[in-house]
């Protein structure tokens, strides 16, 4: 017999920046038996309070940052692993890929399914809690108190944020969230048993400028939601909870299969503002970490390197070359999400850059390694103590489904030794 036929297969960054010049128009997935043709309401979306989520809150409406060019790449990634549950929209060149649930999903298992999905073209996931539109006029007021007013009296409408639909759905990866509730009598106060919910607020102004700074507007929501709920507690860093909050470039209609470019901001009557709370995800919390320890001034991101290499759609046996590898994002991303193609990686800029490559590539070679021997040598039921600095790679090893058939993880604790490193407890099944 004679051996497959491989393919060539060039892959840099400059195919990166061609995508970013394509027009902004959307189009609707059904992943299941729903049509978009068939969703309730018909949103327009028309300048006017309204909110995206429907008002029963009988739907729930998710949202994915990905690559700003890349969404449809990033709809199929997407659409693979957590399809099946209602309606996909991608906006092109908005950044955002929406997903509209089905009425008889169980929110919460939906949430579950998006936390253990293995999602590298996704930067982050958002269960929105509602929009509604600003007027125009606020995005030229020099006064910032009149824009924190307008979102404070925004936030406070119950009508048009779904903050206990929201809350319920990622109460089960939230668990600071079991002791808090709502009042039944007085939806604005809270009432607390133990333990302390930790938050942080974050806004994105999305391509809209304003004189105000993205940490102020931040600042502004985040002292409504300590309004809404007085005990919880301000974490910048080691936070529970994240509220989101951004001005969209255009809105999502789940009416139509295509969407027309949007006007211009200058044309644009009103600004759509979405605020969302981040679903937690399996991984870490930052994507730029993933696959390297070791950065360049250029590096691409992870989520990026993975939508070129799935736009190449490499096949067994196929050759990719990066010619302009850098710290070696794209042959990394490459190499795990196809492990029967070959990626190699060159650069031109002297063994710096290529020391920090074939960093990244032995760390990330090294763990898997480590848990086949750990496999090997340790009895059934026995159990491994590993001291690590490089947590996220462990986390993302531990994914792995031949691995997690391995091992399960039976503790992870943070611990200091002069620096934060990780201990972890796995037991051989």
């Amino acid at each position: 017999m004679h051996p497959p036929k491989r393919r060539s297969i060039f892959l840099s960054r400059p195919f990166c920046l061609a995508q970013k010049q394509r027009s902004s128009k959307s189009y609707v997935s059904s992943v299941s038996d729903v049509t978009a043709s068939k969703i309730p309401g018909g949103l327009e979306w028309p300048h006017s309070n309204l909110e995206f989520l429907d008002r029963s809150f009988a739907h729930m409406d998710f949202c994915f940052a990905v690559p700003k060019g890349l969404e449809t790449i990033a709809h199929d990634d997407i659409r693979e692993n957590v399809g099946g549950v209602g309606v996909i929209l991608v906006v092109e060149g908005s950044g955002f890929v929406y997903l509209r649930c089905d009425k008889s999903q169980n929110h919460a298992d939906i949430v579950s399914r998006i936390n253990n999905a293995n999602l590298l073209s996704v930067e982050s996931c958002y269960t929105i809690l509602g929009t509604c539109t600003m007027p125009k006029r606020l995005i030229n007021e020099k006064n910032p108190e009149i824009l924190y007013d307008w979102i404070e009296k925004q936030m406070q409408d119950k009508t048009l944020f779904a903050w206990d639909e929201c809350l319920a759905a990622i109460k089960s990866l939230v668990p600071s969230l079991s002791d808090t509730k709502l009042a039944s009598d007085n939806p604005t106060v809270v009432t607390k048993t133990d333990g302390l919910m930790k938050f942080r607020a974050s806004f994105e102004k999305n391509d809209h400028k304003h004189t105000v700074a993205s940490q102020d507007i931040a600042g502004a929501i985040g002292s409504v939601v300590l309004k809404r709920f007085p005990h919880w507690k301000v974490d910048l860093k080691h936070y529970d909870l994240e509220v989101f909050g951004t001005w969209l470039t255009q809105m999502p209609n789940f009416a139509s299969t295509h969407q027309p470019s949007s006007p211009s901001f200058s044309e644009a009557p009103d600004v759509p503002f979405l605020l969302a709370i981040t679903v937690p995800t399996s991984g870490s919390k930052s994507t730029n970490y993933r696959n390297r320890v070791a950065f360049g001034r250029t590096a691409m991101r992870p989520t990026i390197a993975h939508c070129l290499v799935r736009m190449a759609n490499p096949r067994p046996g196929d050759i990719v070359l990066d010619p302009c590898g850098g710290v070696g994002t794209i042959p990394i991303e490459g190499a795990y999400a196809y492990p029967a193609s070959l990626f190699i990686g060159g650069e031109v800029h002297g063994p710096a850059i290529c020391e920090s490559a074939r960093a990244n590539v032995q760390h990330a070679k090294l763990y898997p390694k480590l848990m086949k021997e750990l496999y090997r040598i340790i009895r059934p039921h026995g159990r491994a103590f590993l001291v690590t600095q490089g947590h996220k790679v462990m986390n993302r090893v531990l994914e792995y489904p031949w691995c997690a058939n391995m091992f399960e993880v039976e503790q992870k604790v943070e611990i200091t030794i002069g620096y934060r490193v990780y201990l972890y407890v796995l037991v051989r099944k």
